[in-house]
């Protein structure tokens, strides 16, 4: 039996156990009624409307919000709870403690309740990768084992159906509203609210790319940014035509859902101030003109009876229009790597009166493994503040820029990470992330994600959110339309500021070696296990290929040219065949052919280079 899960503010053990028979006779108040799929999963269950029971329910309005207490006893068990996620997170702490092998309960006493109220996972639907409504449940079950209570699909450009826009999402394969109320129902259930998400501001890439809408762009022609060019992102937050197509695409989600949030983003308008808003950007201040755009998007949030959640990434680089958002909204600060100053955001932010939610990053992204120091570090720094400074809670993020080319498995530790931290107040470690991991994997696949998580510390630079080791995949071009010797000129360029040495590199091959070896042979203890292992496997082929492409592309003197090229170009040929594979067995097929893009454009510049 295993203490891992259950992490109560005060326990007493208690003489004995609780004998589970082979019919739990219950008694179910009718507000819990949806507890009964769970209560199945648990055991055989004869439901009794009085009388004596094995497992009763007792509502307490004295308790902490979702805060619950269970007692187990030799006799049976008595669940008190304030509300119904309260009762919930009794069940799971219970359906977690139970030894399947003696079929038995530890008598304890065990008082609980979360430390902070929202304790959030944000899932990205839109760059590339769109799960199937299978995968978000196996998510939702995750985070429900984790007594998470917030869950957002993150949507830009078409990654969710839009009814008021026929013709958007041809060659897409979008998360529909059926879908999405399916997947609502189911997290109602769990005890976890699924947030509405959609942005309107910036990242508008793809509806701006269409012929009716790109006379809303700030810059039509695009921008330069980072030194390199891109199509237009951000709408002219002047235009009134703007907000209409804003409010329109929000309608369309926005009525449906139950949720008292809905996140309307309004993070990068990276353009803002560069095109058509320049002038009234200098005269009335760049954050002026942001907070009036997006205080109209608020505002329609409000109408429907919710409150919006909006990033500050503008806001807190924009300190003197702080004190004039809308009442209606939530502040999202957002960071991702380990030196960011969450804890001097949410004081600046807890001294004004705005409520703010801290938002950590799994940063898996952009890496193929994730970067375990960063993502320890901005949750233990954004569960802090948030407690700390009264913050709503915490919103992990899991982002999917440049293909979405890491594997759900490798978001896990995270995942854990953020759900007991946000929970219990405090930084939870390492080794207890491993031991969680381990009930939901068999243990050395979890211990190999860990361990592969932790290649970026052996890097000899490190990069703002992303990796060395990922840069011959970001800065490939992927379109098809341009010439090879143009992205070989580009790659080559970006790369000169992304060099991995040699002894860094030959640190992580090392890492990825001795890992591989460890895998070889273990033992299937759950019903993913195989799929699993087949993603660490090809996580492993893409590490070694990118750590080499480093080299080989930025000249490393001690490499054998030829040889390591042949290398190179055979790991590309299996990620290239098995990535799609891999891809369908989580996610709908829209977006497979942008992921691999990147993969086939480093190809043929790695076949065209000496």
């Amino acid at each position: 039996m295993s203490h891992a899960y259950p992490h109560p503010v005060r326990q007493n053990d208690l003489e004995g156990r609780f004998l589970i028979p082979a019919s739990v006779r219950v008694i179910l108040p009718f507000s819990l009624k949806n507890l009964d799929p769970i209560l199945n999963q648990w055991c055989d269950i004869e439901y009794f409307q009085s009388g004596k029971a094995d497992l009763v329910f007792v509502a307490e309005a004295d308790l902490p919000k979702e805060g619950y207490r269970l007692r187990i006893s030799a006799e049976g068990i008595e669940i008190t709870y304030r509300d119904y996620a309260g009762a919930f997170y009794a069940l799971t702490t219970l359906c977690q403690l139970k030894d399947s092998l003696t079929n038995s309960l530890p008598c304890l006493l065990i008082e609980d309740h979360p430390a902070l109220s929202l304790r959030g996972f944000m899932m990205d639907i839109s760059r590339d990768k769109i799960p199937t409504v299978a995968t978000v449940k196996s998510v939702i079950d995750k985070m429900a084992s984790l007594k998470m209570n917030h869950l957002e699909l993150y949507v830009e450009g078409f990654s969710f159906e839009y009814p008021s826009f026929p013709g958007v999402n041809e060659a897409e394969t979008p998360i529909t509203l059926a879908e999405f109320l399916e997947l609502e129902h189911y997290a109602q259930v769990r005890a976890i609210d699924l947030c509405g998400n959609m942005n309107g501001f910036g990242h508008m890439t793809k509806w701006l790319e269409r012929r009716e809408f790109h006379a809303l762009a700030e810059c039509p022609s695009g921008f330069s940014h980072y030194g390199f060019h891109f199509p237009a992102s951000t709408v002219n937050p002047l235009d009134p035509r703007s907000l209409v197509h804003a409010r329109k695409m929000l309608d369309d989600l926005l009525p449906h859902t139950a949720s008292p949030f809905f996140n309307i983003n309004c993070d990068e308008p990276f353009e803002l101030g560069r095109g058509k808003s320049r002038k009234a950007c200098r005269e009335k201040g760049l954050g002026r003109v942001y907070v009036d755009y997006v205080s109209e998007l608020v505002k329609h949030v409000n109408r429907a009876g919710k409150t919006a959640l909006v990033w500050g990434d503008v806001l807190i680089n924009h300190p003197e229009v702080l004190d004039s958002l809308p009442k209606g909204m939530v502040f999202l600060d957002w960071g991702y790597d380990y030196d960011y100053p969450f804890e001097d955001h949410m004081k600046k932010l807890h001294d004004l009166g705005v409520k703010f939610v801290g938002c950590p990053g799994t940063s898996s992204w952009c890496s193929f493994a994730s970067r375990k120091r960063d993502m320890l570090a901005t949750v233990k720094n954004a569960v802090e503040g948030a407690v700390r400074f009264q913050g709503e809670g915490i919103l992990l993020t899991d982002w999917g820029d440049f293909g979405h080319l890491q594997y759900l498995p490798f978001t896990y530790p995270g995942l854990i990470c953020a759900g007991l931290s946000a929970w219990e107040g405090v930084a939870a470690d390492e080794p207890r992330i491993a031991e969680i991991l381990g009930t939901w994997m068999a243990p050395v696949l979890g211990q190999a994600i860990l361990d592969l998580a932790g290649y970026s510390v052996l890097e000899n630079q490190h990069v703002y959110n992303a990796t060395l080791v990922f840069s011959p995949v970001m800065f490939t071009d992927p379109s098809p339309q341009h010439p090879t010797w143009l992205k070989r000129v580009v790659l080559r360029t970006a790369m000169k500021k992304y060099v991995l040495n040699h002894d860094s590199a030959e640190s992580i091959l090392k890492l990825v070696e001795e890992t591989e070896q460890r895998i070889r042979t273990w033992p299937a203890e759950h019903p993913d296990d195989g799929l699993i292992w087949e993603e660490v496997a090809q996580t492993i082929r893409f590490l070694r290929m990118a750590a080499t492409a480093n080299l080989w592309v930025n000249h490393e003197p001690s490499l054998d040219r030829n040889l390591v090229k042949l290398e190179i170009l055979s790991d590309l040929d299996l990620l290239l065949r098995y990535h799609p594979d891999l891809w369908a067995k989580r996610n709908k097929p829209g977006g497979l052919d942008r992921s691999i893009a990147r993969l086939i454009g480093l190809k043929s510049i790695i076949k065209s280079m000496k």
